[in-house]
Parts: C-alpha cells; sequence; structure tokens
C-alpha cells in the first residue's frame, strides 16, 4: 500500500451553506486514518467555522475583489468562477508539492459547479470525489476525467441519519483510493477504438487481431458524449493508431441527437501524427433518448 503519511486529503465546499456537514465529513475522513484540509469556497454569508485556507485567500490567489464582484448584475457567477479559479490554483500547488493525496468536494448548485470545475482539470488517476445533490447534469462535466461522483441522495441541508451514511461511505472510498499502489506501467502499445452496440462484432473482430498482435485495445463509446473523450485521449497521445469504428456520434450532433457538438471531431489522430482508419459504423440511425 502506498504511504500516505503527511499527505493530505482537501475538502472544498461552501461553509456558509454547508459547514456541519463539511466538518462531519473531516471527521469520517479522520477516522479513517487521513489528514485533512479544508478549503472553503463559499461566496453568500459569512463561514460557519473555520477552513484551514479561507475565502480571502481562495479569492486572493484569482486576483479577484469577491465585494465588487458581488455588486454586479452577475456577480454570483463571476464569484463561483473566481472561487474555482483560485481553489484549483491552490489545490495544483499543493498536487505538485506532494503534500495532496486526494481531494473530495461536496456540494448542491454552487458547491457542485465549483467543485467540478476544480476536479476536472485535474490529473487522471489523481484520487477525486464529488459528493453532490446532482442539481443539474454534471456529465459534460465530468468530461474525460474520472470523477467519482457520489450522490448525496437527501438534500445537503443538515445531518440526518441518510446523509451521515452517505459521508461515512464516502471517506471509506476516498480512504480506499488514496492508499492504492501505483499500477505498474504496461509496456504494450495502445489503439483507441470507438464502439457501439451495431458495431460490436467488427470491434470484438479487430480487437482480437490486434491483441493477437501483442497490442492492447481501449475502447470508447460512440454516443452522448463518448465521441468527445474519445478525442481527448487521442490528443493525450496514449495510443499509437486509432481505429474510429463508430463515428456515430456525428449523426447526432448534425441531426439533433443526443450528442453535444463540439469541434475537432476525427481530427485529433492527424495532430498527433498517429494511423487512423474511420468506418462509418451507426452513421445510418440517429439516437433521440428515451421517448417522452
Amino acid at each position: 500500500m502506498e504511504s500516505i503519511r503527511n499527505k493530505y486529503v482537501i475538502i472544498i465546499g461552501t461553509l456558509d451553506t454547508k459547514g456541519a456537514e463539511i466538518f462531519y465529513l473531516r471527521t469520517q475522513l479522520q477516522t479513517s486514518g487521513l489528514l485533512t484540509k479544508i478549503i472553503d469556497v463559499g461566496i453568500s454569508s459569512a463561514p460557519a467555522c473555520r477552513a484551514d485556507i479561507s475565502r480571502e485567500e481562495v479569492a486572493l490567489k484569482a486576483t479577484a475583489d469577491m465585494s465588487s464582484i458581488l455588486k454586479q448584475d452577475d456577480g454570483k457567477l463571476k464569484a463561483m468562477d473566481a472561487m474555482a479559479r483560485g481553489a484549483l490554483l491552490l489545490l495544483e500547488e499543493k498536487i505538485n508539492s506532494a503534500e495532496t493525496a486526494g481531494v473530495v468536494a461536496l456540494g448542491g448548485g454552487v458547491g457542485t459547479w465549483i467543485g467540478m470545475q476544480v476536479m476536472h482539470a485535474l490529473p487522471f488517476g489523481f484520487p477525486k470525489m464529488m459528493i453532490s445533490t446532482l442539481p443539474f447534469d454534471i456529465r459534460p462535466y465530468i468530461g474525460s476525467k474520472d470523477i467519482m461522483i457520489v450522490p448525496s441522495v437527501t438534500d445537503i441541508l443538515g445531518l440526518n441519519p441518510i446523509l451521515r451514511k452517505v459521508l461515512q461511505n464516502a471517506a471509506g472510498a476516498m480512504a480506499g483510493m488514496v492508499s492504492l499502489d501505483k499500477l505498474p506501467q504496461s509496456s504494450k502499445r495502445v489503439i483507441g477504438i470507438t464502439a457501439l452496440g451495431v458495431t460490436t462484432p467488427l470491434v470484438n473482430g479487430c480487437k482480437e487481431i490486434l491483441e493477437a498482435q501483442g497490442f492492447e485495445v481501449a475502447a470508447f463509446h460512440g454516443v452522448g458524449v463518448g465521441g468527445k473523450i474519445f478525442e481527448d485521449w487521442v490528443q493525450t497521445g496514449i495510443f499509437s493508431g486509432v481505429l474510429d469504428l463508430t463515428p456515430h456520434d456525428i449523426n447526432n450532433f448534425l441531426f439533433d441527437g443526443i450528442s453535444p457538438p463540439y469541434p475537432g471531431r476525427l481530427e485529433s489522430a492527424a495532430r498527433k501524427n498517429i494511423p487512423q482508419v474511420v468506418a462509418p459504423g451507426g452513421l445510418d440511425f440517429i439516437s433521440k433518448g428515451p421517448i417522452d
């Protein structure tokens, strides 16, 4: 197990509205043997309790004058953005100095938006968790990152038996993640593939051939946000080649399907100068989601 001695789990939340719940989460993390630090990203009333890193420090890091921002017509949104930027800068410093083992954010609307903005910018593989009331569709904010989502089940509006158990389980999951050993690096080259039910036979056939040649295969779902996630991973340089067998998401964002539009589809492999094969899998229909 990896040593986490002298490393902290960072808790991000709004202490003006979620103070009791954040402190209960901290207690549960400490019970699991973890050191903790709380970053306050609240933007409204005075914090209910003291943070290790205050909202004033967060705003200063973002070079934001919160009192002036909040007087503007769209002040709340700008304040949320400033808090997200400041918290991310502070967190990146602590990650780079090896002080931090993981991060967990807790929130409703404001806390979830800020927490997801911060964690979306953190490295893949770094333990990160969002405990949320799920006030909006957060899938676009997850993107290509491995953010663990824990539904709070109840509103985060005071402790109760349901929320206590959710927070205890979340703390236990974080304790497990931060103590894991690093995986050994594989020497095999990786091929990225897009897949869907209608192209599964083709994908499986290609996968069998490639694995027999000593490659590993990473398949991405070709609907919803899957195409965007696939392109993001191509841009990381992890793949030696691309089999884009299911560009079904292109149909969807051209003809009002369930995939959101985004720039750069089919272009990342060329930018990385790696071999790319594209097939018209899934281009003969559109995914519209459930029938109302």
